[in-house]
């Protein structure tokens, strides 16, 4: 895999692939000459081995990496897990699980006590958020899923986190594997919509002494202290036409 250190979002991501029929470049086929022009364009890329996502989230949509996005928070009684999301790709977001508005990609919040996944939306170009209980694209279940070994992925990445005090406030990017996970990215500071759109983060109470009261000399944190003004954009279920959007504030 391919990127850019100085991008967000998915931007400017390559997939390079080499078998025995040749090259790949995003799962489409390419001459050699095809890879020597995109490598001598590159500037502050760099290069990770890719990794084989988990057999749940291969079921649910194959062709992209399904991560989850996880914030992490450091307080005075040390770092805990304070939200989780999935996200999964579709074909309109491309090669990648690129949930932001107009891309296409699905975002599903998870139940922690269960381990399972809940109710996915999209984000449309007007904001909206179009609810789905199955992938739009492969018809497989994403609601009530189960996601094996995340507790013990989640505490690896807390492990994590302890190793970076500087940032008490960092949302990483994780991949389920069928024997482990594996860290992509960690993000600091994160964005919030994320997880914001399933439930707001200031009501758990130690997410909100967090934000009234960031760390001394941790600016990042206080950039967010207006998280509880954050509005969720309004919901509407995929079940047919007639349907009316459901404002959740």
């Amino acid at each position: 895999m391919l990127r850019p250190h100085w991008s967000g979002a998915g931007e400017g991501v390559f997939f390079l692939r080499r078998d025995a029929r040749g090259w790949q470049v995003n799962r489409r086929p390419a001459a050699d000459e095809d890879v020597r022009r995109l490598l001598a364009t590159l500037d502050r890329y760099i290069v990770t081995a890719f990794v084989d996502q988990a057999g749940y989230a291969a079921n649910i949509y194959p062709y992209t990496a399904n991560t989850l996005r996880v914030l992490t928070i450091g307080d005075g009684d040390g770092c805990f897990v304070a939200a989780v999301a999935h996200r999964f790709g579709s074909r309109r977001s491309g090669s990648i699980d690129n949930w932001h508005r107009g891309h296409g990609g699905l975002n599903a919040p998870i139940d922690r006590a269960r381990g399972a996944l809940g109710r996915a939306v999209t984000l449309r170009d007007d904001g909206r958020l179009i609810e789905h209980e199955r992938h739009p694209d492969t018809g497989q279940a994403i609601e009530g899923v189960t996601i094996p070994g995340l507790e013990r992925a989640l505490a690896g990445l807390l492990d994590a986190a302890r190793c970076l005090p500087e940032a008490p406030l960092i949302g990483w990017d994780m991949l389920m594997t069928d024997d482990g996970y594996s860290i992509l990215e960690a993000n600091s500071p994160p964005g919030i919509s994320v997880w914001q759109v399933h439930a707001p983060l200031l009501r758990d109470p130690r997410v909100a002494r967090f934000f009234a009261a960031p760390p001394s000399g941790r600016p990042e944190a206080g950039r967010y202290r207006d998280v509880a003004a954050v509005r969720r954009p309004c919901r509407t279920r995929r079940a047919g036409p007639g349907v009316s959007p459901r404002c959740r504030r």
